[in-house]
């Protein structure tokens, strides 16, 4: 997922953010992994980093994090792990994604679970805290190594005809 505004570089920093350390479950509907990534991306939980000993954290300058879900604290009822799987990462073992998906909870919607610090709903919409929010669910375009896949190929599609357009013109001005 591109960074969020106000991100510092993340170049030196053992870990990743979940986008590239997680997938959809196989049985999972790809409408429901766009929602769910729709939610992610809106809580700032998507690009969140996630370090080699479980801390998720939004990372600052200073060094100091702004989020923190530790892979320790088991959410109630269904999680994320339901519907995501950890992929394999050179930093961060699958063990330790595994227990980060556990420590979210999974709801049909954020909107009316109480108790839980942070919570995904299935519809786009999402809790830190007491703070409820909803997004416009998308299709998934981080979420998983096919997706990331399909979204880099498009990406290269989009730079060759770029290239091409640029060589047309070229060629306009130099014959």
């Amino acid at each position: 997922a591109p960074p969020a505004a106000g991100r510092v570089d993340r170049s030196g920093l053992v870990g990743a953010p979940p986008g590239k350390l997680v997938g959809p479950a196989p049985d999972t509907a790809p409408e429901v992994i766009g929602a769910i990534e729709s939610a992610l991306a809106a809580s700032g939980l998507l690009d969140a980093w996630v370090a080699p000993d479980g801390t998720v954290g939004l990372v600052r300058p200073d060094g100091r994090s702004d989020v923190v879900l530790t892979a320790g604290s088991p959410a109630p009822g269904d999680s994320l792990a339901a519907v995501l799987r950890p992929l394999p990462d050179e930093t961060v073992a699958p063990d330790t994604v595994a227990a980060v998906l556990r420590a979210i909870t999974l709801a049909p919607t954020a909107e009316r679970i109480g108790g839980a610090a942070v919570v995904i709903g299935r519809d786009g919409s999402f809790r830190l805290g007491s703070a409820v929010g909803y997004t416009h669910p998308t299709d998934a375009t981080f979420l998983g190594a096919p997706v990331q896949e399909r979204r880099r190929l498009a990406r290269l599609a989009e730079l060759d005809l770029l290239i091409d357009a640029n060589r047309a013109e070229h060629r306009r001005f130099t014959d």
